[in-house]
């Protein structure tokens, strides 16, 4: 680790983006892709510029760049010329990108430029017609992977704001997605949709439950998960107006469940938000004070304990307009590593707000320290082969040890794959650089490379520095293969 006061890692999240091509993969025919679940928190929580990339503009640009047949995208808030820029260039390409929009966002003139853009160039846009809101954001790329959560494609979103990003590859959640955006690029929003998707799933061994408002009962479906909860909820939220939500929370608060819930500014102070009605009952509520917004609208439950933890997140705010009336996406996801996720999260977000003026709090001590920094994926891109293909899938940035850093490559190619010659890079200016020896990794197999010195072997190879060689946030690990071509690119925050 390069800064022995930075948190450090935790555990990982194991995930591949996009799989490769099967051996016996007929040409231009893409294999099922390994199923996977990914989350990006990408605020900086301060007033950044919003001229830098961030790896939120890297994580779309990666999944526009791959897909290769069509691109769903449900759009509120739209002023990110990164995610502009992928659509018209996956336009050009020859993919098949539709979008659907809100009418009223779409003539805002802090957005309509970006909507008037992707129209010149083409691309079918379809909007609603009614004072309530399609307020959906997600992306489907190639009926394979789902992009959602609470970030808006915009300035603020990828770069300032509390927000949430959840990236699904599995075939059957982008099925359901799918045919959610399909009811609305043909003309029915709102109360004229049906309930006519399926609502679950199982991706890569975790439950998966999905619903659209305002037809698929939202708000029973997140009472009923906060019913759940044996030991801790924990709340970031944009707008809470929904007193049953409330009670639910109340309710758990009374059964002895830790509560605690984290607000934005302006909303709290609305005069039908549930700050007053949740602070009377005891549950803790702390309401930021930055100036960009905490744009969350996710609960986890029972995070870290064996009493089926998981997370709820979308769109959608805790609202009676979002649950009745508004075009929202709902996505409640039972994995254990998301929902640690989640909370490591809500840990940064709640370390960051004062509990004095101009913030608020109440029936709150002081706030509890970060846990040690969980490392999830920003996006994890490789060459699809029909051999081997290596892909940097974890890197431990931050161990107890500093000399004890390493990163896991696995192959998720079909065949062995000779290394010998492939370097591993860091993304100083003048990177560190690893050079593998003669070594095959094996079909499905993992090698971990640390940074210490030791004896190779079939599972771990070893570096020989006498120093760190990761940031303990923000940093890029680079594979490439003998000749030098990009094979794997790793992003963390």
């Amino acid at each position: 680790m390069n800064a022995s006061d930075s948190p450090r890692a935790l555990a990982w999240l194991l995930l591949v983006l996009w799989c490769c091509l099967a051996v016996a993969t007929p040409p231009h025919i893409r294999a099922a892709p390994a199923e996977a679940i990914t989350a990006l928190f990408p605020g900086s929580l301060q007033n950044s510029s919003t001229a830098v990339a961030t790896p939120a503009d890297g994580l779309f640009s990666a999944l526009a760049q791959q897909a290769t047949s069509s691109i769903d995208i449900a759009l509120y808030d739209f002023n990110r010329a990164s995610v502009r820029d992928a659509l018209l260039a996956a336009k050009q390409r020859g993919v098949a990108v539709r979008v659907v929009g809100d009418d009223l966002d779409a003539i805002d003139p802090a957005y309509a430029a970006f909507y008037q853009s992707i129209a010149a160039a083409g691309i079918p846009l379809v909007t609603d017609t009614t004072d309530s809101l399609m307020h959906n954001k997600f992306a489907v790329f190639d009926g394979a992977v789902t992009w959602t959560g609470s970030a808006n494609f915009s300035d603020n979103a990828f770069v300032r704001n509390g927000e949430n990003i959840v990236v699904i590859t599995s075939t059957v959640v982008a099925e359901i997605y799918g045919a959610e955006f399909a009811e609305m690029f043909g003309g029915k929003f709102h109360g004229a949709k049906a309930d006519n998707t399926a609502h679950s799933a199982t991706v890569a061994g975790s439950p998966v439950e999905v619903a659209f408002a305002p037809t698929d009962g939202v708000e029973a479906r997140m009472i009923a998960a906060l019913n759940s909860a044996d030991s801790s909820i924990q709340v970031a939220m944009f707008t809470f107006t929904s007193a049953p939500l409330a009670q639910a929370l109340i309710n758990a608060h009374g059964r002895g469940v830790a509560v605690e819930v984290l607000l934005e500014t302006a909303a709290a102070a609305n005069q039908f938000s549930q700050r007053n009605p949740l602070c009377a009952a005891g549950v803790t509520v702390r309401v930021e004070a930055w100036d960009p917004k905490l744009h969350d609208k996710y609960a986890v439950v029972d995070a870290g304990s064996a009493s089926d933890p998981l997370l709820l997140t979308g769109s959608t705010n805790w609202t009676g307009s979002a649950v009745s009336a508004n075009d929202e996406n709902l996505l409640i996801v039972r994995d254990a590593a998301l929902a640690g996720a989640f909370a490591a999260d809500f840990a940064r977000l709640r370390s960051s707000i004062i509990t004095g003026p101009p913030g608020f709090s109440c029936n709150a001590g002081p706030a509890p320290a970060p846990p040690r920094r969980l490392y999830v994926p920003i996006a994890s891109t490789g060459v699809p082969s029909s051999a081997g293909r290596a892909q940097i899938i974890a890197i431990d940035a931050a161990p107890p040890v500093a000399l004890d850093e390493s990163v896991l490559i696995k192959n998720v190619g079909g065949a062995a794959l000779a290394m010998a010659g492939y370097t591993l890079s860091d993304a100083a200016s003048t990177p560190n650089t690893y050079t593998f020896p003669a070594f095959t990794l094996a079909a499905g197999a993992e090698v971990r490379v640390w940074v210490r010195a030791g004896a190779d072997d079939a599972a771990n190879l070893y570096w020989g520095r006498s120093a760190a060689v990761w940031n303990n946030s923000g940093d890029t690990a680079t594979l490439r293969d003998a000749a030098g071509q990009e094979v794997s690119r790793y992003l963390y925050p």
